[in-house]
């Protein structure tokens, strides 16, 4: 609606002339309309320029005429009103007052006075009506005006504003004007009084109201006050209120509490409204029973905070009603739109006992704000964002102070539909949310976004709070320093800053905006205490005809309060001190009047200087001395002070109370150090030394308090003049005891650390014991250690690395597996720690064994094993990796000719499968039912009679018939997809060879599970027998029962079981590589949680992994991703070349790289601050601009040769000993301590770019593969080094009670990282071109192979990703070691166990976790 309609609307008749003239204004802007057809095109020209006449015409308008007209009415009525109301007042005090002296004479007179008044009291109350309705219509005229006047202005400024801009200086000037900023308050006070005294007249209910008033003065109401606070005033404020008020830290995460160190909180309010601002028009015209609606939480949305969907409600009456129910972040758009409606909330509190309450109260809060929702067809419109502090102390309300601060308002519509500030399909800004956008918002487009000035304090005083509280509390409102702001709404003043073409009202402080709300000190008190006056004159004439007793009378105080208390305010002048009001003897007012340091001087000097007391009784003995008139002399004593001594009980006796706390004080020093000198040991010198000093200052405390006693007595009996406090005594006690106190803390301190370290000098640990030999001198080099010392000193908590291997059967190496063992000095075995082995374990990983929760790395179908694959850094695999081999194919097992497979439906198989689903947990036993099944329906054997059938010769017969090729195998990672079967909506040809396939399995399995009982071997001895196709098809058999169920009653339908805890782990990955689409992903959960089939449209890699049938081995991390990706469809288009598995994959999406785990820039890029390896995928990594923002990559990569053979396992455990040869005798000289140097801690070398180049193009572009370089930066140069090589990183196991020593038969030098890049530059990378454009050719020089090289990489993780890309330039694999967990003698023996001749060493322990030691304790040919 335009703001002409709104305003006829509005307009009451009887002032109809007094209104502004809207149509005049725009007449003057030419805003009435085109030109008439009769117009030459001059004139019409000359009617479109605007000139100075113009401007003047319409500024005297609008500002002289317009403008002054209402305030001119304004003024004029409001004084009509306020004469009217006080004709009233006076009419009925004398009501009031012949009612009081006629109530105990009773004559003819005053039955015709009662009479009159009968009559008289119901034309009062039409006045009083009349007066009222008048006052309401005035609040409205004011307010359509006001809006008008900057409605006319803003059109001005957007049409004729190309030179002058009138809303500032309107604003300016309707901020000096009364009429948009009068409080009608104290008259609808009077009024209220004034109807109250009528009614009960009428009523003759005396007794009923006054009970009313008193059960309602006796409720506990709260009155809010709300201000606005410059910023320079800020501080000020903030100190005031801390001096009474604590703050009262918020918890983000609860409600309730204070919990120390936290920060003042962020608050966001989201507030609802529909495209005609109904609600904001209801709150603005204070509509009875006006509503709004709006989200709130603290915190920034990825905190996942308490989020609550506030109602709140204004009656006619003033009070408010406030309903709130909480709402979790994922059902917000969905109970906006009426789709969800809390059902598992009320569910819960409808099962819990004893909260039918409860439950009742939720579901109709949730019906009534839905059902408003509906009915207003809201939508968010608005943020507010503010930071805020709260006031008060914990367990007392009766004052609560707020104050907020860095205020903005935010627009959160969608009202726009070619440009929406929101996604109409999202209830918040996911600009803001996501990116966790603060204060200022400099993201935010220019007018979506209104920053408030000024501060906003509210105060919230109850009603009975103590006098004493609301004194200091009147005293912060009435300063200057804040800015009252009645009536103020954050809800309400966002929109019309915001929206201001979409309403057409507008709240009167928008003008306060434009103005210095900074006030001088003395004229804000003054004219506060002229508030108080009038408003004390107000209450006592209101309180003389309602019978009840008036407040106190107004008393002017002297000074701003808050100048008294920050002392910035003048000095006070004898004559202001005699300017005092109240009751005060003739001594007191002349002590008053002489001249005396202000009341308020600081204390700082007085707290020293004794002399300098504030007490009447200190002024009075410093008073000047008075020059006096001739022939008088000054008497030497006082007439007072003359007869016998006159001295009150009371006075003794306080004395003797300060004697006694004195001695009081002694015996517990006294007795501190009594027990102190007790509980120390004979040898504890330093606890008697203290004991005797607390003794002595003990005894000092009783002598002061004896001597201080006596001259006290002595002054009172001589009416001395002197001070009787003294300071001296308490101040000399204290530093006494201080000083004992600081010199007891420093001496036990310093025995304590003695303790700790020759505690830690005296531990059975290889380091200690180690330093004491050779560092400290306690020890020889010529000293020869035993066997068992040698064990004890040297090799405690190293690692021991032992090789085995373990046969393979239908292998056609017999040693096909190969497995290391990794344990401590004592045998136990130790196992590698991984960051992912506890996403995927379970599920890549398929133990032989299925009652071993935990089997170990050879009892696994997939060799090399899953279960310890990767290392404990990201890009790093395992020793156990390391070292494994996959086992060679086993050949085919032929079946007799005679034994055929019969014919069955597919209606049979799923039957006999539903069969032994319900059958799984009951034991297997070979019954003739089972051997008629098996040759009955299943098989045909002519040569048997169908129950005479053995298990090894079903085990041999399954067996057989599952290793042909008519079925599938699905050892091979491109046939694992089995969603594609189960999954289906209809089973075709392929999915009954599956079921068919599934069945045989596992009745192959029940067989070989009582074979095993029978025979006495264990389930992994049974399975590692069977050909690799038949044991892969059992182990999927098995995750199908497991993971899927048959519907009841619907054969063709399976359930799966695992589907959420397999979508968590989802959500786990994503959270942990920080995936883009993870919101997508967790709306999928939340539909998929609803359901027990899946329901969103999954890809096969997908389905299969949520339904759980996934086979062992690496597949279950390309299945996790194919999860991530089917949430962009779009994406995983581009991304298809990710369905070949190829290991050396990778891609970029959107910000990030992703690689896989085996590809070798995750191997490099894993070191990378920030990346994590999960799930067999290493992200987020460095983005690249080489690549689209979507793209698939697969990296050109050569072979790099494995070094270790099979000959060098069975002497694994020899060659990596940590006593080196073994001998009866170890000399202690042939060890050192390998220690870091710290100092060589590089800070200079930063990665700058990921470059990928295309190596070779095919038409296929899957097939397309990629040369991939790393370009670091250092010292201002470039380097770029080609990651040419597939090497391995080793994550080094870790030690305990290092740092070891190592053998001098170990080999080893060490070099800089920042040293490899001068050895590039000095060999070049072949067939590339270097700084100065020569050609390099040469290689770098070869590594010894019997040397390990240790590349320090400490300091940034830049310096490990350059040493990684710098061997897969090389070729070399490494063993990667983190000296927190590993120390550097374990990490060159780990090198030597798995024949690796480098080793990268990182730190992230502080500085102080490991000793420094000097470098030189190290040989010098050891050192590069």
């Amino acid at each position: 609606m335009r703001f002409g309609k709104s305003l006829q609307d509005s307009i009451y008749e009887s002032w109809r002339a007094q209104y502004i003239d809207y149509s005049k204004l725009k007449k003057l802007l030419r805003e009435d309309g085109s030109p008439s057809g009769r117009e030459s095109a001059h004139a019409t020209s000359k009617r479109q320029d605007w000139t100075e006449e113009d401007e003047s015409a319409f500024v005297d308008e609008l500002v002289n005429v317009q403008l002054e007209k209402v305030n001119a009415f304004h003024n004029e009525t409001y004084k009509n009103l306020r004469d009217r109301t006080t004709e009233c007042e006076s009419e009925l005090q004398e009501i009031a007052a012949r009612k009081k002296n006629g109530a105990s004479e009773i004559s003819e007179s005053n039955t015709e006075a009662a009479n009159s008044e009968d009559q008289t009291l119901p034309d009062m109350l039409e006045k009083l009506d009349g007066i009222t309705k008048e006052i309401g219509e005035l609040e409205k005229y004011s307010r359509i005006n006001f809006t008008g006047f900057l409605k006319a202005a803003k059109k001005h400024d957007r049409r004729r504003g190309t030179q002058y801009r009138v809303r500032p200086l309107l604003r300016v000037r309707l901020a000096a004007l009364p009429f948009n900023s009068e409080d009608y308050s104290p008259l609808l006070y009077q009024l209220s009084a004034m109807y109250s005294f009528v009614r009960q007249e009428l009523s003759k209910a005396r007794e009923r109201t006054n009970s009313d008033l008193e059960n309602k003065e006796n409720m506990a109401t709260y009155t809010s006050f709300k201000f606005w606070v410059h910023p320079e005033n800020l501080l000020e404020v903030k100190t005031y209120i801390l001096r009474r008020l604590p703050v009262l830290v918020y918890n983000p995460q609860s409600s309730k509490g204070l919990e120390g160190g936290q920060h003042d909180p962020r608050i966001t309010s989201l507030y609802f409204d529909n495209p005609d601002f109904s609600l904001y028009t209801d709150k603005v015209g204070k509509t009875a029973g006006a509503s709004s609606l709006r989200l709130r939480w603290f915190g920034h949305l990825n905190t996942k905070p308490e989020i609550y969907l506030e109602k709140k409600t204004t009656e006619e009456s003033g009070d408010s009603d406030e309903i709130r129910i909480p709402l979790k972040m994922k059902y917000i758009q969905d109970f906006i739109a009426g789709n969800y409606r809390m059902e598992k909330s009320l569910a819960r509190l409808k099962e819990r006992q004893g909260s039918e309450s409860d439950f009742v109260r939720l579901k109709s809060n949730v019906d009534a704000i839905q059902s408003f929702i509906k009915e207003k067809e809201l939508q968010p419109v608005l943020r507010a964002n503010y930071k805020r502090t709260a006031f008060q102390i914990p367990g007392d309300d009766n004052v609560r102070i707020s104050l907020d601060t860095d205020v903005a308002f935010i627009r959160e519509d969608s009202l726009d539909q070619e440009r929406p500030c929101r996604d109409p399909h999202d209830w918040h800004r996911t600009d803001i949310d996501a990116s966790e956008m603060e204060y200022p918002f400099n993201g935010i487009r220019q007018g979506e976004i209104s920053r408030f000035p000024y501060a906003l304090l509210e105060i919230k005083v109850r009603s009975d709070a103590k006098r004493k509280t609301n004194d200091w509390v009147s005293d912060l409102m009435s300063s200057h320093l804040i800015k009252g702001a009645p009536r103020f709404s954050k809800f309400v003043h966002g929109v019309a800053q915001l929206f201001e073409d979409h309403v057409n009202s507008f709240p009167f402080w928008l003008s306060g905006l434009e103005t210095d709300i900074r006030r001088d000190p003395e004229t804000a008190f003054q004219e506060e205490q002229e508030k108080k006056a009038k408003h004390a004159e107000e209450e006592q004439a209101v309180g003389s005809f309602m019978g009840s007793r008036a407040s106190h009378s107004f008393t002017a105080a002297i000074g701003s309060p808050i100048a008294r208390s920050t002392g910035m305010r003048g000095n006070m002048t004898a004559s202001n001190m005699t300017d005092k009001v109240g009751e005060k003897s003739s001594t007191e007012e002349e002590q008053e009047a002489t001249p005396s340091a202000p009341a308020w001087r600081s204390q700082g000097l007085q707290s020293f200087l004794p002399s300098f007391s504030r007490s009447k009784y200190g002024r009075s003995r410093r008073r000047e001395s008075v020059p006096l008139p001739p022939g008088v002399r000054e008497p030497g004593r006082l007439t007072k002070d003359t007869g016998p001594v006159q001295v009150e009980p009371k006075v003794w006796l306080a004395n003797q109370r300060t004697f006694v706390k004195w001695q009081h004080i002694s015996v517990l020093l006294a007795t501190l150090s009594l027990s102190l000198y007790n509980a120390a040991k004979e040898n504890n010198n330093v606890a008697r030394s203290l004991a005797v000093a607390y003794t002595l200052v003990a005894a000092a405390v009783a002598g002061w308090g004896w001597w201080i006693y006596n001259t006290r007595s002595r002054m009172i009996q001589e009416r001395s003049g002197r001070e009787f406090d003294n300071i001296y005594g308490p101040i000399a006690v204290c530093l006494a005891l201080i000083i004992a106190l600081c010199l007891n803390l420093g001496l036990r301190y310093q025995a304590v650390f003695h303790e700790i370290a020759m505690q830690a000098f005296h531990e059975c640990h290889t380091q200690r014991l180690w330093v004491r030999y050779l560092l400290l001198g306690a020890g020889s080099q010529d000293t020869v250690l035993n066997l068992d010392e040698a064990l004890s000193l040297i090799a405690q908590g190293a690692v021991h690395f032992k090789g085995f291997s373990k046969p393979a059967h239908h292998a056609v190496d017999p040693d096909a597996h190969f497995f290391p063992l990794l344990g401590l000095e004592n045998g136990q075995r130790i196992l590698e720690a991984g960051p992912s082995t506890e996403t995927l374990s379970d599920c890549a990983s398929f133990s032989l064994d299925e009652n071993m929760d935990a089997p170990e790395i050879w009892n696994t179908l997939e060799q090399p094993s899953m279960r310890l694959c990767f290392g404990r850094y990201a890009g790093t695999m395992t020793f156990s990796r390391y070292i494994g081999r996959k086992n060679h194919p086993a050949p085919q097992v032929n079946r007799p000719a005679e034994i055929l497979l019969r014919r069955i439906d597919l209606s049979q198989i799923l039957e006999r499968l539903r069969f032994l689903q319900d059958a799984r947990e009951v034991p297997f036993e070979p019954t003739e039912q089972e051997e008629a099944f098996l040759y009955g329906q299943l098989l045909v054997d002519p040569t048997s009679n169908c129950t005479n059938g053995t298990l090894e010769r079903d085990i041999w017969v399954l067996s057989s018939f599952l290793e042909s090729q008519a079925w599938t195998d699905f050892s091979d990672c491109g046939k694992q997809f089995v969603a594609i079967y189960h999954a289906a909506e209809a089973y075709d040809t392929e999915a009954e060879t599956f079921f068919h396939q599934i069945l045989l399995s596992t009745e192959l399995d029940r067989r070989i599970s009582l074979y095993q009982v029978y025979t006495n071997h264990g389930t992994e001895q049974s399975m590692s027998t069977l050909p690799r196709k038949v044991a892969w098809s059992v182990a999927l058999s098995r995750r199908f029962f497991q993971n899927l169920a048959f519907e009841p009653g619907n054969y063709h339908s399976l359930v799966p079981q695992s589907k959420i805890a397999h979508l968590e782990r989802v959500l786990h990955v994503g959270y942990t590589l920080k995936w883009p689409d993870m919101d997508k992903m967790e709306a999928r959960m939340i539909v998929e949680n609803e359901s027990k089939m899946l329901q969103c449209n999954w890809t096969v890699p997908s389905a299969t992994f949520l339904c759980g049938t996934i086979s062992p081995g690496p597949t279950a991390s390309w299945m996790v991703l194919s999860c991530l990706l089917d949430c962009n469809p779009a994406h995983r288009i581009t991304l298809g070349g990710l369905n070949a598995m190829h290991p050396q994959s990778g891609f970029q999406y959107e910000a990030n790289t992703y690689w896989y785990w085996e590809c070798i820039v995750g191997k490099v890029l894993g070191a990378m601050q920030g990346s994590h390896c999960t799930a067999g995928w290493i992200g987020p990594c460095v983005y690249t601009t080489d690549l689209h923002p979507v793209e698939y990559v697969r990296v050109y990569l050569k072979r790099a040769p494995k070094r270790m053979k099979k000959r060098d396992l069975r002497t694994l455990a020899a060659r990596s000993d940590p006593l080196g040869s073994s001998d009866s005798s170890y000399p202690v000289s042939n060890f050192r301590l390998v220690m870091p140097n710290r100092e060589t801690i590089v800070d200079t070398v930063r990665v700058e770019k990921l470059a990928i180049r295309v190596q070779n193009a095919e038409e296929n572009s899957n097939a397309v593969e990629h040369k991939v370089a790393v370009r670091f930066a250092h010292n201002g140069d470039i380097h770029t080094i080609r990651l040419r090589y597939d090497v391995s990183f080793i994550a080094a196991a870790a030690c305990w009670a290092g740092p070891h020593v190592l053998s001098y038969e170990y080999a080893y030098k060490f070099i800089r990282v920042d040293k490899l890049l001068k050895d590039l530059e000095r060999a070049g990378n072949p067939g590339e071109r270097n700084a100065t454009g020569a050609v390099w050719t040469e290689h770098p020089g070869a590594i010894d192979d019997d040397t390990v090289l240790v590349i320090e990489a400490y300091g940034a993780t830049d310096n490990a990703v350059l040493a990684r890309a710098w061997c897969a330039y090389l070729g070399l694999s490494a063993v990667v070691a983190d000296i927190k967990y590993t120390c550097l003698a374990c990490t060159i023996r780990e090198a030597y166990a798995a024949c690796i001749v480098v080793a990268i060493v990182t730190d992230t322990s502080q500085p102080d976790d490991v000793e420094p030691v000097p470098r030189s304790s190290a040989p010098d040919d050891g050192e590069m």
